[in-house]
């Protein structure tokens, strides 16, 4: 544990940002949660998922958005397909 929190010290140092340390303790085992302090410099690099996927970095979540998005429209474009194929055979029968 000691060391866990001597190498939190040293990239505090190291990175010049300031974080927030905090502990669960229970049956003996350690849990560490480390929390940047939100800064609006930290706050200028963050995609447009933040909030809700905070473990994935800006340019992951713009890709995962970008699939996303060409997922739906690729849909979209399917169920347009079918419902002229559906309307020109309704027109045949």
């Amino acid at each position: 544990m000691h060391w866990k929190i001597g190498f939190t010290g040293l990239t505090i140092l190291m990175s010049g940002r300031p974080l927030i340390a905090s502990a669960d303790v229970q049956q003996g085992t350690y849990n560490v949660t480390i929390n940047p302090v939100k800064s609006p410099v930290t706050d200028s690099n963050q995609g447009p998922l933040a909030d809700l996927l905070p473990q994935m970095n800006e340019i992951q979540q713009w890709v995962l958005l970008g699939i996303g998005l060409l997922i739906i429209s690729l849909l979209g474009l399917l169920i347009k397909l079918w419902w002229q194929s559906r309307q020109q055979i309704k027109e045949q029968s």
